[in-house]
């Protein structure tokens, strides 16, 4: 059984949503500890180790889209709560890996968030390897650019993108996600 919280610090540590609670039932009725026990605990890091080839101990090449990756649809990104709403980050996708950000995706910025979202969406396309080894790029030029109240990151423009970077075309990588925020396009 569950202890009950502390008078006043049920609250304080659920606003909070840290990942330790100072109340007597140590963040399981609310906080950062409930949300990782619902969502499930940190995605296991080896799912993102690339296969070797066992003759030369190299990493296998992983640039290859998989075979579900012709039928992902966009990822829509919106808010709960309104635009000026704190927080309340959704999107059409779930948080299948979670290594950065327990407490969900987020946009918009170069944190945490963004990067297990960034992650997520490439993941939809090409090997968690892979996906693990562009996400930071992709948080960088897309994820980041995000206007705050949402957007819709088009599912072709995410393959464009993969497919530049394979190719080590930075500028029009970098380009193809600029130009849609300007335009206010979708991603």
């Amino acid at each position: 059984m569950t202890p009950t919280c502390s008078k006043g610090w049920g609250a304080r540590c659920a606003a909070s949503q840290g990942q330790r609670c100072r109340c007597a039932c140590g963040g399981r009725n609310h906080g950062g500890l409930r949300h990782q026990e619902e969502t499930g605990a940190l995605t296991d890091p080896k799912v993102f180790d690339a296969p070797y080839n066992p003759d030369t101990c190299e990493p296998l090449d992983q640039r290859e889209f998989l075979a579900r990756a012709s039928n992902v649809d966009d990822v829509v990104l919106w808010r709960e709560g309104g635009e000026n709403h704190v927080g309340g980050a959704r999107a059409s996708i779930p948080q299948r890996y979670v290594h950065h950000s327990p407490t969900g995706f987020e946009w918009g910025y170069g944190g945490s968030g963004p990067a297990d979202l960034a992650l997520n969406i490439l993941a939809l396309f090409v090997a968690p390897s892979e996906a693990w080894r562009l996400h930071q790029d992709f948080k960088r030029t897309c994820i980041a650019r995000v206007p705050r109240e949402g957007a819709t990151i088009n599912a072709d423009n995410v393959r464009r993108w993969i497919l530049a970077t394979w190719e080590g075309d930075e500028h029009f990588a970098d380009g193809l996600a600029v130009h849609a925020i300007e335009t206010g396009a979708t991603i």
